[in-house]
């Protein structure tokens, strides 16, 4: 399946539609994604509370892979509101590109059952050969932000694994950090019973 194919022949850009002249019918959405490497499908509406949390993270993240001059990431917002009105308020905020709300319903449907879609948000990622690379990028995103990228599996290991040794080193720091308390607050409670007990054996 071509990127065409799974996303339309034209995407909305901040400039409007990519126009069906600039290429052939059959490439509009390849044009708009050259040299895209990774593909998000952004699965969002308007009315939607839990998308109004998110959008601001992904829009951060996509931002920062922007600037750091990575240009193989791009996102797709799929349109989950009741009117063209609210698709063009909500998508006035957003720094990506979005299927054409008045071209979406046919392909709308596709991506819901490709990505098994059962709510919203949803970011899905795709390759440059519209392959699935994961249905459940919001989660990775929430988790390492722009870091997340390029979310290949052996990438994500690296990052899971990185975050383990970070969390070890916090625990270890923290603990040396409040050595003394404890040690302190040991010898008090072990004088206490001394001084209360000193019958006892342990402590002639």
């Amino acid at each position: 399946m071509s990127l065409s194919t799974l996303l339309g022949d034209t995407l909305q850009t901040k400039n409007g539609p990519l126009p069906t002249a600039q290429c052939c019918e059959r490439c509009c959405a390849e044009q708009v994604l050259e040299g895209k490497t990774k593909i998000g499908i952004y699965f969002s509406a308007s009315w939607c509370g839990p998308c109004h949390h998110f959008t601001p993270i992904l829009a951060k993240a996509y931002t920062e892979l922007k600037d750091s001059g990575e240009s193989g990431f791009e996102v797709v917002f799929v349109s989950s509101d009741q009117n063209d009105e609210a698709f063009k308020t909500y998508y006035e905020d957003m720094p990506w590109v979005a299927i054409p709300y008045d071209k979406r319903e046919g392909i709308k449907d596709l991506l819901d059952t490709k990505f098994e879609v059962g709510g919203i948000p949803t970011l899905a990622i795709v390759d440059a050969d519209a392959n699935t690379v994961t249905s459940d990028a919001r989660s990775l995103i929430d988790k390492y932000g722009s870091k997340a990228f390029p979310f290949t599996e052996e990438h994500l290991a690296g990052l899971a694994e990185a975050s383990k040794k970070e969390a070890a080193r916090a625990l270890k720091k923290l603990a040396l950090e409040h050595m003394p308390d404890v040690l302190g607050a040991s010898a008090k409670v072990l004088s206490s019973l001394c001084h209360h007990e000193w019958r006892e054996s342990v402590c002639v």
